[in-house]
């Protein structure tokens, strides 16, 4: 790895922090709110969905598809996206974007 690129990752580590811990946040907020649905994280409603085809709960099978099929919608949306945003001044514009989401998901888990 040249030096530039090591630079670069490590560079981009608090990022990935902030990002991951966002993730967390969401996940646990949206799983103990809305019926014990993971909205960040696919593997556990992947597994769940399985779970429930081996048990014949179809009720649940359907809304864990349902998740894991809007998750890969989103991820198909976000990416055409960002593939179009390639200006710098709107990178930093989303950055500053996901540290104020991060800081209001934060706040948030700590209200009544």
């Amino acid at each position: 790895m040249t030096d530039s690129r090591k630079h670069t990752v490590l560079a981009a580590i608090p990022l990935a922090g902030t990002l991951c811990a966002t993730a967390g946040a969401v996940d646990i907020i949206a799983y103990l709110l809305f019926g014990k649905i993971f909205v960040a994280n696919m593997t556990g409603n992947t597994a769940l969905f399985a779970a429930s085809v081996l048990t014949h709960d179809w009720r649940q099978a359907a809304l864990r598809f349902g998740v894991v099929v809007a998750f890969v919608a989103g991820i198909s949306v976000a990416h055409m996206g960002m593939r179009k945003l390639v200006v710098r001044r709107e990178r930093r514009l989303r950055l500053i974007t996901l540290a104020v989401e991060f800081v209001l998901l934060s706040t948030l888990t700590f209200a009544p």
